[in-house]
């Protein structure tokens, strides 16, 4: 198996990327499935929600509560970004079947008949020998693998993209790094702000958009913690794209969290200047495979966002992408040597009725509950 990977490092942190996830059962039962020590190893790198620990912080103090889920058997776990990718290299570097190519760079990708032939290169050298009988596409909700099917298709429609509208849909992020955990005094005396905690920095400015900062729980061996700033597509903090500016936004916003005794000012720069994502519209594609017309064994099939693409409003992009790859690995182990193209369509057969279920759900599931966090 040929892996191709855009970045240099897809395990690596990216300050603007400092996403976390959240794996609930589903996506443990996939990483079971893959292999069982990858759920130790993620339960070893993450925070099991059992008991949700709550701070709001406002200029007045520090509120807590503690929110016990229904059921404390089953867990969720929130885990940086990077660590779950970096758990999920880790594994796929073991196998002797896998060769990853980081740095990559897709130039065309044909099909003769039998096979698709992929044109690529890396910064160093062409990469040569490209071609199989099963095409993955997991290249993110811009797919441009998904562009090359409909042009394979006849630009039929089939690969076109279905968009719905949502409550989140286009509000814009960005994501501020923190200590892991740190003290902060306030009225009520000096106070610890745990990384096994959610906290909410509300925001007091008088002439702008009160604006929170989202802090999400994290293993205390990271060091670090994110800190996610979710607004409208308008509001004013985007202006204060200059560390001046924005330490003075920040004096008006939140003069009750000193940034400045927490964060460097190259951190605070970076923040700044940064121009964050959008969530995007719940969105999939009508087709998860493509097939040959003329019944030859080779399929090309669609994982992860370049099939479907949600705002994170329920957490189940991460989950949904696990699903996606444990089904097609039993599809393809059920359809044997040869079976290519019945492990794709029995795959899109498995995927499709859950896909749209999930676009629907995300439409009216937990609306604006990233505004107004806690």
């Amino acid at each position: 198996m040929e892996v191709l990977e855009k970045t240099g490092d897809p395990a690596s942190y990216d300050p603007g990327k400092g996403f976390m996830y959240l794996i609930d059962g589903r996506g443990q039962k996939c990483l079971q499935q893959l292999n069982p020590e990858l759920f130790t190893k993620l339960v070893d790198s993450s925070v099991g929600m059992a008991d949700a620990k709550i701070g709001v912080l406002t200029p007045k103090g520090l509120t807590e509560r503690v929110n016990p889920i229904k059921d404390a058997a089953r867990k969720s776990y929130w885990i940086p970004r990077h660590a779950f990718v970096g758990l999920l290299l880790d594994e796929a570097k073991q196998k002797e079947n896998i060769s990853l190519s980081v740095d990559v760079a897709i130039d065309d990708i044909t099909f003769d008949g039998d096979e698709f032939r992929v044109k690529a290169s890396t910064s160093a050298a062409p990469l040569e020998g490209l071609s199989g009988s099963l095409l993955v596409a997991a290249d993110g909700y811009r797919s441009d693998v998904r562009d090359k099917l409909e042009e394979l298709d006849g630009a039929r429609g089939h690969y076109a993209v279905d968009k719905r509208d949502s409550p989140s849909a286009g509000l814009r992020y960005k994501v501020l790094t923190l200590p892991g955990e740190f003290k902060l005094d306030t009225p009520a005396g000096e106070k610890d702000f745990s990384s096994d905690g959610f906290y909410a920095v509300r925001g007091v400015s008088a002439r702008k958009a009160k604006q929170k900062l989202g802090l999400i729980p994290v293993r205390k061996e990271f060091g670090t913690r994110t800190a996610n700033l979710i607004t409208y597509e308008d509001d004013v903090v985007w202006e204060a794209d200059t560390l001046e500016s924005f330490k003075e936004y920040a004096a008006e916003q939140w003069p009750h969290f000193p940034l400045e005794d927490l964060v460097s000012e190259e951190e605070l720069a970076r923040f700044a200047q940064n121009r964050g994502g959008r969530f995007p519209k719940p969105q999939y594609c009508r087709s998860a495979m493509w097939l040959p017309d003329d019944g030859a064994q080779s399929a090309a099939v669609l994982i992860g966002d370049a099939l479907h693409s949600l705002p994170p409003d329920i957490g189940q992009g991460v989950n949904s992408a696990l699903q996606d790859v444990t089904v097609l690995a039993s599809c393809l182990d059920a359809a044997g040597s040869g079976g290519t193209r019945g492990a794709a369509t029995a795959y899109q057969d498995t995927r499709m009725p859950d896909v749209r279920a999930l676009i629907d759900i995300v439409q009216v599931a937990a609306p604006f509950q990233r505004l107004r966090f806690v």
